[in-house]
C-alpha cells in the first residue's frame, strides 16, 4: 500500500489542476465543435483516448487511478473522472 500512498499524495497535491483539466476536456467533448466547424477533432481525440484505455493495461491504470482518486476523498475529481470515462464509453 506504500505505492498507493505515494500516488494519493501526488493526486492530492495537484487535485485542483486535475479537476480543471478534466472539466475543460469534458466541456470540449460536449460542445458540438465537429458539426459546427466541420472537423473531426473531437472524434479523433475520443478515438485516441479510448484506444489507449481499451486494453488490459489501460483498464488497469484507469482502475488504479479511480482507486487513488477515491482514497483522496475529492468528490469533484472523482465525479469528473467518472464522467470522462463515461463519455469515452469505458464505464
Amino acid at each position: 500500500m506504500n505505492m498507493l500512498e505515494h500516488l494519493t499524495s501526488a493526486v492530492k497535491s495537484c487535485s485542483k489542476e486535475c479537476s480543471m483539466t478534466l472539466a475543460y476536456l469534458l466541456v470540449f467533448m460536449i460542445l458540438p465543435i465537429d458539426s459546427l466547424v466541420g472537423v473531426n477533432l473531437q472524434v479523433r481525440i475520443k478515438t485516441t483516448l479510448s484506444g489507449l484505455l481499451n486494453n488490459n493495461i489501460g483498464r488497469t491504470v484507469a482502475a488504479l487511478l479511480f482507486l487513488t482518486i477515491w482514497t483522496t476523498n475529492d468528490i469533484m475529481l472523482l465525479l469528473l473522472y467518472s464522467c470522462l470515462l463515461n463519455k469515452l464509453d469505458l464505464f
